[in-house]
């Protein structure tokens, strides 16, 4: 609610004194008052610095120190006060009214400060009494008023003449301050480092707890409390409340998460678009901030390169979870992208070279090539089987993530392992919410999945074969023997790498890929 403010009475010598302390200047007006006058003034002041008068609840704009002084004199005196207008034209709002001491001071952080706590009700024209809430202001309208057909201020002089103590602009501003947080925030957003993941999700965090902080600042400040003027508050289309519970679960890989973060960049771009044009004026120091908003949540949102396989990603699961049901579903995806009778290339990582087999054993016409990355056509062995029974039993106890966190750690080769640390910690995150339910799905279809190397056998288009010298999972020894299988073979060793050549050897692989793709389109 309001503070209680108290009047207190002091000698005027202390008054002086402490004004010359703090180097402000005072000025005299002598009001033109006849002894009775004076005399009722001094008794409307001495009634209202008794105890149970003298507490009042403070208002910034209708109820302060300056409001106060004009109402004692315009009815402790008798005869009303005609006040002229001091408005200027056009008029101003009290905002603005304010400004012009803010600005003058340099106190670029303290009109941050009012124009995040304050709403739209600041920026509605002030009428001439209203202006006089501040003390120039009622300065001015004394210097011009009549009491009875007289001035109101018979002489006016400076008691304390001092210079004002200088404010001097402060380097960095709220501006550059917010204009170098985008800056970082770009910056971080667009730069592909290893570490960068781990800095940008901080940051994330960082950015949407505090705006949401605010929110509920805000939010509070406009329901919980009887501060009229921080009603209406435009701040809260950018600093969402609801940020402060988002803020957890920034970098959930889950639809609904995406779609709360698009719907924040959605708002962001409106209330850029209508910056100038909305009923409560906004401090621009703001607007860098707000497109940081926008450009996380873009990013936060935006689906990311290339589709998952069912239960992957973002993917709901199917009923046939076979090889052959993620086949006809990979089918039905190209046809989204891909003209249903155009031919493509089409290379499978592991669990996607068993379902790559798949779709070229039930849709051949449609491949123009394709490639096992670190996958093999052989079914599983009995041990393999029975190595893959254990891992469901320990994910349907512990969950997934704790299985993974083993399983694909000992993906990579032993070097990779000492010296990419982080690059296995990234490759984890990306595991860290994976479905217990779709990895013992992957597992079963892994188990009853065929041998396919009759596939390879017909097949007339291209295969490419790439390996891992380290690989434990498709053991180097078995991908040789497929090699010779198809008509056109073209085979890649990663001498380097284990199972996960892609991030262990990435630039390789990629110069990999590309020429297997030149050379399949100008055969």
């Amino acid at each position: 609610g309001k503070l209680p403010y108290a009047l207190t009475v002091q000698s005027f010598d202390e008054f002086l004194y402490q004004y010359q302390m703090e180097s402000r200047s005072v000025i005299e007006q002598e009001l033109s008052f006849n002894c009775a006058q004076k005399q009722a003034l001094y008794a409307s002041l001495k009634t209202n610095a008794l105890p149970q008068n003298r507490e009042y609840r403070y208002d910034f704009l209708f109820d302060n120190c300056t409001t106060r002084a004009r109402d004692i004199v315009d009815t402790g005196a008798g005869p009303k006060v005609t006040f002229p207008n001091i408005l200027a034209s056009p008029p101003m709002t009290f905002r603005d009214h304010i400004d012009v001491y803010l600005n003058k001071g340099h106190q670029d952080w303290s009109q941050l400060g009012i124009d995040l706590l304050l709403g739209a009700k600041m920026d509605r024209p002030a009428s001439n009494r209203e202006a006089m809430f501040l003390p120039d202001n009622l300065m001015t309208a004394f210097d011009k008023a009549t009491i009875g057909g007289k001035p109101l201020v018979a002489q006016k002089r400076p008691i304390l003449a001092l210079p004002s103590l200088a404010n001097e602009s402060l380097l960095i501003t709220p501006i550059i301050a917010f204009g170098l947080v985008f800056v970082v925030v770009a910056a971080l957003s667009f730069l592909q480092k290893q570490w960068n993941r781990k800095v940008v999700a901080a940051l994330d965090f960082i950015i949407f707890f505090l705006l949401g902080l605010i929110g509920v600042l805000l939010l509070f400040m406009w329901f919980g409390t009887n501060h009229a003027l921080c009603a209406n508050n435009y701040n809260l289309l950018w600093a969402l409340p609801t940020n402060l519970v988002m803020a957890f679960f920034v970098h959930k890989q889950s639809t609904w998460v995406k779609k709360y973060f698009l719907a924040v960049l959605v708002l962001s771009l409106l209330l850029i678009g209508t910056w100038f044009f909305l009923p409560q004026r906004m401090n621009n120091a703001f607007l860098p901030l707000v497109a940081a908003i926008a450009l996380r949540s873009w990013m936060i949102s935006k689906p990311k390169h290339g589709e998952n396989l069912p239960g992957s990603g973002e993917s709901d699961m199917i009923d046939d979870m076979r090889m052959e049901g993620m086949a006809v579903s990979m089918m039905e995806m190209i046809n989204t992208i891909r003209k249903e009778d155009e031919r493509i290339i089409l290379i499978g990582h592991s669990m996607g070279g068993y379902v790559t087999l798949a779709f070229a054993e039930k849709y051949p016409e449609r491949l123009k090539a394709f490639g096992l990355f670190h996958s093999t056509a052989f079914a599983d062995s009995e041990e393999k089987k029975e190595t893959r029974r254990k891992g469901i039993k320990f994910i349907e106890q512990h969950g997934a993530f704790p299985f993974l966190k083993t399983s694909v750690t000992n993906l990579f080769a032993p070097a990779s392992r000492e010296q990419n640390e982080d690059l296995i910690e990234e490759q984890l995150d990306t595991v860290r919410n994976f479905s217990g339910t779709a990895l013992v799905h992957y597992y079963e279809a892994m188990m009853q999945r065929p041998d396919r190397t009759a596939v390879l056998q017909k097949t007339t288009q291209p295969v490419l074969f790439v390996m891992g010298k380290h690989d434990a999972a498709v053991p180097l020894e078995d991908g040789l023997k497929l090699c010779y299988l198809p008509q056109l073979s073209y085979i890649h060793l990663l001498e380097n790498s284990g199972h996960m050549g892609m991030l262990e050897e990435a630039a390789h692989t990629n110069q990999l890929f590309v020429q297997f793709v030149k050379d399949v389109n100008t055969a």
